[in-house]
């Protein structure tokens, strides 16, 4: 088995650890999980750690492709759309 040493600075290293022990998980399961995962996914980000790929939002790009595909879009221009004031802008 390999080691890696990540030099960390001591604020990050309590929070973490905190963080972790919290779910009973020391920094090196945390750390060894992110890997598998990564290996898993085959990609260094992980996907549910961005709010872009979760569910509901892929839920609503799923529908959102479906309704262009079937025509249901409403196309504007940059010429057709109103600049509301802030106060507007705060009231929907």
């Amino acid at each position: 088995m390999n080691a890696i040493t990540i030099p960390i600075d001591d604020e990050t290293q309590r929070k973490l650890t905190e963080i972790c022990a919290r779910v009973g998980w020391t920094v090196q399961d945390a750390v060894q999980d992110f890997f598998h995962k990564a290996i898993q996914e085959d990609s260094p980000v992980i996907d549910e750690m961005n709010p872009i790929y979760r569910k509901k939002n892929l839920d609503f790009l799923e529908k959102s492709i479906r309704q262009a595909r079937e025509g249901k879009v409403i196309r504007v221009t940059m010429d057709g759309i109103e600049v509301a004031d802030e106060q507007s802008c705060h009231s929907l």
